[in-house]
């Protein structure tokens, strides 16, 4: 978490707080892709154990606060920091399920900016009727399931 917290501190002033929260996120992609398969057995796990889940809602909740602590530090105000820290953590969730679903094996970056992007969209639309669909029903397949 403090990991998050300083590189956020550092992001460039100027970057919105989404981009810089995705730039954040997206460092480390590589890392997380050379795991794969690690990743996927981590998921099976999880998808057994209540427990398990349980404990990573908590280690999620426990990231959002450090994000939104992160963004009002760099003058982001509340509410505007907690809900853009939940989006962005729930970007980050829905990403990492498509990426272990990817029959193609999309990298975790290519799923992490595909999710960040598809908020980029709905944050620009005017009616809740009108957002994507198709990424918010492959999001949404995979909301209650922790990565």
């Amino acid at each position: 978490m403090a990991g998050v917290r300083d590189a956020l501190g550092s992001a460039p002033a100027e970057q919105s707080p989404l981009d810089a929260i995705r730039a954040v996120f997206t460092a480390d992609s590589d890392w997380l892709d050379q795991r794969r398969s690690a990743a996927q057995r981590r998921r099976h796990i999880l998808d057994a154990r209540l427990d398990l889940r349980e404990r990573e809602g908590a280690k999620l909740a426990a990231l959002a606060a450090a994000i939104a602590g992160a963004l009002r530090t760099r003058g982001v105000p509340d509410p505007a920091a907690t809900l853009t820290a939940a989006v962005s953590v729930t970007a980050y969730h829905c990403a990492a399920a498509r990426w272990l679903a990817d029959p193609q094996h999309g990298t975790f970056g290519q799923h992490l900016h595909a999710s960040f992007d598809d908020l980029h969209r709905t944050h620009l639309v005017t009616s809740p009727d009108s957002a994507d669909t198709a990424a918010a029903g492959a999001c949404r397949r995979h909301s209650s399931r922790p990565v």
